[in-house]
């Protein structure tokens, strides 16, 4: 039965554990998020400058591209184990940031199929969408806030598979289906109070994205006469770069190994860790395929 969990003495916490860390977290995702960074730059110029997903006219951009999504995948899995370590106060290097390559079969396999399960709970509210838009046109906009509820069930369904990847850090000898199932236990009444952590850390979410939404947003209203002050001239690519990395640097220790403290909750609540196997009980009993 899940438990209530003090979001602010887990904080507290974790600042703690975080002060003794042999390598400082803030260091470690510096180098986490600078590697990130300079793979995102590989790929954009191999996509010839171009932002988002390159098209299948341009193969090696497109390669590129998957590739860097795998590898910032696994670096985000050696963060994880870098705080997990910190919170069973073992010694931990900067090399445990590239644990993860050890079991990198397996984090692509599930990134796959929590991206496949999530698009799946996607498909009713991209129907009930469809419709609307086919029988609006236009006037869909004025359902705007009800295309808020259309949203809820992906969300839920990113919250249901939350500690999939905790699970498969913890245990890389589990199955995918099975740290799936196991994070549908481990998240079931737990959600809300997942969502309330993220809630704490969105100011910092917002700040470090900061610089690439208002040159969003001024491109937008431009295109409605509406013109923001621009940024001075070669500032732009800069701020892109270093508020992302240092903002990041600041939060994401904590925000990580505070949500840690969230799954090891979980886990003792509903009975499921690395040591548990989950037999299929089907839908009703969060062991199904969903």
């Amino acid at each position: 039965m899940a438990e209530y969990i003090d979001r602010r003495q887990v904080k507290r916490e974790a600042r703690e554990l975080l002060r003794d860390a042999q390598v400082p977290p803030r260091k470690f995702f510096t180098l986490y998020l600078a590697l990130v960074w300079l793979m995102n730059l590989a790929s954009y110029f191999a996509n010839n400058s171009g932002g988002g997903i390159p098209a299948l006219s341009n193969p090696l951009g497109l390669f590129v591209w998957i590739l860097v999504s795998l590898l910032a995948l696994i670096l985000e899995a050696g963060c994880w184990l870098y705080c997990a370590a910190i919170r069973r106060g073992e010694r931990t290097e900067y090399l445990t940031l590239f644990d993860g390559f050890s079991f990198a079969g397996r984090l692509i396999l599930l990134y796959l199929a929590k991206m496949m399960f999530v698009f799946l709970w996607s498909l009713p509210s991209g129907m009930i969408f469809s419709v609307l838009l086919m029988m609006y046109e236009q006037e869909i906009f004025l359902f705007s806030p009800l295309m808020i509820l259309l949203f809820i069930p992906p969300v839920v369904a990113l919250y249901r598979y939350r500690f999939a990847i905790l699970n498969l850090c913890e245990d890389p000898n589990l199955g995918v289906m099975e740290t799936l199932n196991m994070s549908k236990r481990q998240t079931f009444g737990y959600k809300g109070q997942l969502f309330s952590l993220d809630l704490s850390f969105l100011g910092w979410m917002v700040l470090s994205s900061l610089p690439s939404i208002y040159l969003y947003a001024a491109e937008y209203l431009s295109m409605l006469d509406i013109f923001l002050p621009e940024l001075p001239l070669g500032l732009s690519p800069p701020l892109q770069v270093i508020v992302p990395i240092i903002v990041g640097a600041l939060y994401l220790p904590l925000y990580q190994t505070s949500e840690l403290a969230y799954f090891e909750t979980a886990k003792r609540t509903s009975g499921m860790d690395s040591r548990s196997r989950l037999e299929d009980h089907g839908p009703d009993d969060l062991g199904g395929y969903f």
